[in-house]
């Protein structure tokens, strides 16, 4: 077959990863290269053996849907004899399965030759990552494919499928990391946005939106954050750039901001920028993935943290964790020392303890970060 066909072949094999619908096509495709009738694939989960996909060309006719499904089917109480074999078996390595046995195909020439033994319809298998393939090929009437022609395509073929399932299962898996995190995100109380190497906004939770949307203090145009004047806005891009180039270096820095209008007509908005530092593969540039993730939360009620919390976030002790916790309800140091039976002076050196391992150096920017700290919503 000439290797434009070929080609072909292999960038729809490709496509498949990003549209499962152009399978059927993919086959119709292989048929003709093969020089068979038609093709189905039949794809089942090696962990619990249910069938993840069956498909076949678009234009296969009723006669040979019938046909496929008898295949497919007697397969099914075949699979479990497939754990023994699996053991044995070689990954991306090509069967024959024939009267309930696999043979690999370097051994199936005596099936696949000879006017006696040639069959009508003839299986392939293959075991790829956490699935088994089953391919049914129809070969025309009176004729099938070429042996020698079927060996040679399977083994130029089977590298790019074995490819093509791995991006397959790339894709899949970060389809289902992609569905967690957005659960777990719209479950925060703060808003939360992520900005990668060029601290360009990537991300943003439905909190952050609804912040965005009742404010005036603080937009997002561009992907960038925009403060209430140029100023806070160049402030904004110093801290997200900051903690952007320590998320580079690997620090874990927080640092933060409050947004007012100064007019009382707006409550303000708190801004805590925290360094992230993702691993990245030395296939992507240094820009690629998130290295900084700002919490934006309004003012308002008491943060409702628990102390147990804090003592785990920032290695606070229990004296430090309720004094940080009591400055975030609207407490002042005086009420603090009074209420814990302790010294004004012992309350300031605890308070000067909690600057130093939340990253804070005024009493402001430490309620600001306690009062972004994500909460679950119930």
């Amino acid at each position: 077959m000439e290797i434009s066909v070929f080609n072909t072949l292999v960038m729809e094999l490709y496509s498949l990863c990003s549209r499962q619908e152009s399978l059927p096509y993919f086959l119709s495709q292989l048929s003709k290269y093969y020089g068979c009738r038609s093709i189905g694939v039949h794809i089942v989960d090696r962990e619990n053996y249910h069938v993840v996909c069956e498909a076949v060309p678009d234009d296969a006719g009723e006669d040979e849907l019938q046909r496929y499904a008898a295949h497919f089917g007697q397969l099914k109480p075949y699979l479990d004899n497939l754990k023994g074999i699996e053991r044995r078996a070689v990954a991306g390595q090509l069967y024959l399965f024939r009267d309930n046995r696999l043979l690999p195909m370097e051994s199936a020439s005596a099936v696949l030759h000879g006017t006696g033994n040639s069959p009508e319809v003839i299986d392939l298998l293959f075991r790829e990552d956490g699935y088994i393939v089953h391919m049914v090929i129809c070969c025309p009437e009176n004729a099938q494919p070429s042996y020698e022609r079927l060996m040679d395509s399977s083994l130029l073929l089977l590298p790019h499928v074995q490819q093509a399932f791995k991006i397959y299962h790339t894709i899949e898996q970060l389809k289902n990391y992609s569905v967690g995190f957005e659960q777990a995100m719209h479950k925060l109380n703060s808003g939360i946005l992520l900005f990668d190497g060029n601290a360009t906004l990537v991300y943003q939770n439905r909190k952050a939106r609804t912040i965005l949307a009742s404010t005036h203090v603080l937009s997002i145009i561009s992907g960038k954050m925009v403060g209430p004047s140029s100023g806070t806005t160049q402030d904004l891009a110093r801290l997200i750039r900051s903690a952007v180039e320590q998320g580079k270096q690997g620090s874990q820095k927080a640092s933060g901001m409050t947004l007012r209008m100064g007019d009382g007509h707006d409550q303000g908005v708190a801004v805590i920028a925290i360094a992230l530092h993702p691993h990245i593969h030395s296939a992507f540039t240094e820009e690629t993935g998130v290295y900084a993730a700002v919490m934006i939360s309004t003012g308002g009620a008491g943060s409702g943290l628990e102390p147990d919390l804090l003592q785990l976030l920032y290695g606070l002790t229990p004296a430090e964790a309720n004094l940080a916790i009591g400055l975030s309800d609207g407490s002042s140091m005086e009420r603090y020392a009074s209420e814990a039976r302790i010294s004004l002076h012992t309350a300031r050196g605890y308070l000067k303890l909690v600057f130093q391992k939340t990253y804070t150096s005024r009493q402001a920017e430490l309620v600001a970060l306690l009062r972004s700290i994500p909460v679950v919503i119930h």
